[in-house]
């Protein structure tokens, strides 16, 4: 086999040393100019600067990174192309859960592995959460939990999965595939990856995902089901598993929800009741997801950075009854009206970013003030300027960070870093920083 390696980011740097580890001889390619740093590093593989015939002669298997989109020059080779996730796959063996869904695939992810780890069962955590499955190869694990995306699952052709869960969906990306039922279509398709006899978990609150798998003559299970629910004030999980509510530290819907697919997707690996249990009441959040940051000047804080969709924006804002929103950055192609529906909860909303303008527009019949700010610090000062005493903060921006950031972990980052330095120029309050 020869193959040809598009993109070298993290999952073309795992891909690369897959191959070396299995013989494979390998070609590079990436439109930027490799640093110097990883041309040392690539011993083993040839690095080509055009994708010309001679170039890639011999050449019979393309591996695509999540960055490099369907119009790039690579997908017109003629050659079959493939994710690094599904080649590694047929190197890496063991059983496998696949996640995927618009929002919540990394904090689900993040559950059931802590959820097999408690039950004393050793669990990779690969995928779109940072680490390639390239990197799994030799590892001794008894469990792999991946993280799928939609840029992942475009181009894979299985994944061998015990059970897979699509958590959820809205537009996005779309920008990267062109269309919303080109999207949809890519996490609909991780439902042809699972095992026969396997389960793949949907929500009933998503028609439009069941549709598809119906259309497909994909099999999938309801969540949440009489086994696993919550009724406002009780969380069940598996008929076995209730959980008081009030003792939880994270109860918002969405945590509900997410704790109802972990556990479901957990028990497929031989998580134990008892670490179900243990996992989901000291559960407390991940960084810059609906993260509490803090209460200053009698206004609660929080960093919601994550919430990079409108769809986002909107079932996590849902959850405060009166919000000042720092939204913006830059559009993906999206529909930006359905934030309309805040109207009701919101006291006003900071526009930052390429998008600020678009997102004033959105709100240009409504009774909801809309101020733009040049940068974070201008944004948070303001928020504070209109917030009222016992309202909420959130920096919730329903778009990406590319306009200002390289991501939304530096956006949320410098968020807190602004909120910080406010509370500390009015000598009170106590604020988060991660």
């Amino acid at each position: 086999m020869k193959v040809l390696i598009g993109g070298f980011g993290r999952a073309g740097r795992g891909a690369a040393a897959l191959c070396a580890n299995l013989g494979i001889e390998t070609l590079v390619y990436q439109d930027s100019a490799l640093s110097q740093l990883d041309r040392e590093q690539l011993t083993s593989v040839e690095v080509i600067d055009v994708l010309s015939s001679d170039a890639l002669e011999g050449v019979d298997l393309v591996i695509v990174s999540p960055g490099i989109a369907p119009s790039h020059p690579i997908f017109s080779l003629g050659i079959e192309v493939i994710s690094e996730l599904a080649f590694a796959r047929r190197f890496v063996t063991g059983p496998l859960v696949a996640v995927t869904g618009t929002n919540g695939k990394t904090t689900v992810s993040t559950l059931i592995h802590q959820m097999l780890i408690e039950s004393n069962i050793s669990s990779g955590l690969f995928g779109n959460i940072g680490d390639p499955l390239s990197n799994a190869y030799g590892r001794d694990f008894e469990a792999f939990v991946v993280e799928a995306s939609s840029f992942q699952l475009a181009y894979s052709d299985s994944l061998d999965a015990q059970s897979a869960a699509i958590l959820n969906f809205a537009p996005d990306h779309l920008d990267w595939h062109g269309s919303v039922d080109s999207y949809l279509e890519a996490k609909v398709k991780i439902a042809s990856f699972v095992q026969l006899g396997g389960q793949t978990y949907v929500s009933r609150d998503f028609p439009m995902v069941q549709e598809r798998l119906t259309q497909y003559g994909f099999s999938y299970h309801e969540l949440p089901d009489d086994l696993y629910h919550h009724d406002g004030g009780q969380l069940t999980l598996g008929g076995t598993v209730a959980i008081e509510l009030s003792s939880l530290k994270r109860r918002f819907h969405h945590d509900l929800s997410n704790f109802i697919f972990a556990s479901a997707l957990a028990r497929d690996l031989g998580a134990t009741d008892d670490a179900i249990y243990s996992v989901v009441t000291r559960f407390s959040g991940l960084a810059h997801r609906l993260e509490y940051v803090g209460e200053v000047l009698d206004v609660a804080v929080y960093d919601d950075s994550k919430a990079t969709t409108p769809d986002a924006t909107v079932n996590d804002l849902m959850n405060f009854t009166s919000v000042v929103a720092i939204m913006g950055g830059r559009n993906k192609g999206v529909d930006l009206s359905p934030l309309v529906a805040l109207s009701d909860r919101l006291i006003a909303v900071v526009a930052i970013g390429e998008s600020a303008t678009e997102i004033a527009e959105v709100f240009l019949n409504t009774t909801v003030p809309v101020v733009i700010e040049s940068d974070m610090d201008g944004a948070v000062e303001r928020a504070f300027e209109m917030a009222t005493v016992g309202s909420t903060i959130a920096l919730s921006p329903a778009v990406t960070s590319w306009d200002m950031y390289s991501s939304y972990v530096e956006r949320g980052k410098d968020f807190k870093r602004a909120v910080a330095a406010l509370a500390r120029s009015r000598g009170e309050g106590h604020v988060r920083l991660s």
